[in-house]
């Protein structure tokens, strides 16, 4: 069981069997603990002094690049909204071990305590209103004992907690992974702390860059020659480079494929040494 603190109490110097600790005060912690679950966040950031060429999703979430991303605002509030999250889950967890601890320390009918665990267990299954559903079916006389040490609301809420946190923290690490791997696939801007659109954002412009290499192989099987049937997709590519100028430089050897679109899509003015 994990070391419970509630406002100064500590759970692991309460006595369960003792006589002075009745079900009132068992109801009293528990609401108490209920309410905690919504606050403390954690904090953390890494100190990196060299070029980063691995991003994980872990560290996006933990904060560990925080000095290469503080600038992206999607960033910053998706951080801290997993750090809270997380929070919350992990509370909701350490309620649920302090109902089975109860359980466990004190003389209880078995039957009851049978039953009482069961829901205890259903609270940290992945839908909610199981908890609900089976007291109902274990009867009213079971939901009326059960209530008496451990409020029924407190339970149900805790199960709605539970579930959603997982489902959030699950799409909030789907999106870290793409986050990481963008940070990857822009390392020049990720580490200039220059990556700070959203994550469609680098989706669309990545879109672009893959176009632009799959028309520049082409372009080398040509003889280092345009081709005139592909006349549109050539000028979009040319501006789909003007527009992402610092996006687009991935030190990539297609020199020569942007000068020959500038040469025919570029206005006179353009400067000829920009390198993509």
């Amino acid at each position: 069981m994990h070391k419970l603190y509630i406002g100064i109490i500590d759970i692991h110097r309460i006595d369960l069997t003792d006589n002075h600790f009745n079900t009132e005060t068992m109801r009293a912690l528990l609401l108490s603990f209920l309410l905690l679950i919504y606050f403390s966040p954690v904090s953390g950031q890494g100190d990196f002094s060299e070029k980063i060429k691995v991003v994980s999703y872990k560290g996006i979430l933990s904060g560990d690049y925080h000095s290469f991303l503080e600038a992206n605002e999607e960033y910053r509030e998706r951080s801290e909204h997993y750090k809270d999250i997380l929070q919350q889950y992990n509370r909701s967890l350490q309620f649920v071990d302090s109902l089975e601890s109860f359980l466990r320390n004190n003389n209880l009918p078995i039957y009851f305590k049978e039953r009482a665990s069961h829901i205890a267990a259903l609270i940290e299954n992945n839908s909610t209103g199981d908890v609900y559903y089976q007291i109902r079916c274990y009867g009213v006389d079971f939901a009326l004992v059960l209530n008496d040490l451990f409020p029924l609301v407190a339970l149900y809420e805790c199960e709605r907690l539970i579930v959603t946190s997982r489902n959030e923290l699950s799409e909030l690490e789907s999106w870290a992974r793409s986050m990481a791997a963008m940070s990857e696939y822009f390392n020049h801007l990720f580490n200039d702390r220059k990556l700070n659109q959203p994550l469609s954002y680098y989706t669309r412009v990545k879109s672009y860059d893959k176009q632009i290499d799959k028309a520049f192989n082409q372009f080398k099987k040509d003889g280092y020659k345009l081709d005139d049937r592909f006349y549109r997709s050539y000028e979009d590519m040319f501006n789909f480079w003007q527009t992402y100028e610092e996006e687009l430089q991935l030190g990539k050897n297609r020199n020569s494929f942007f000068e020959t679109l500038e040469k025919k899509y570029g206005s006179p003015s353009m400067n000829k040494n920009t390198e993509k």
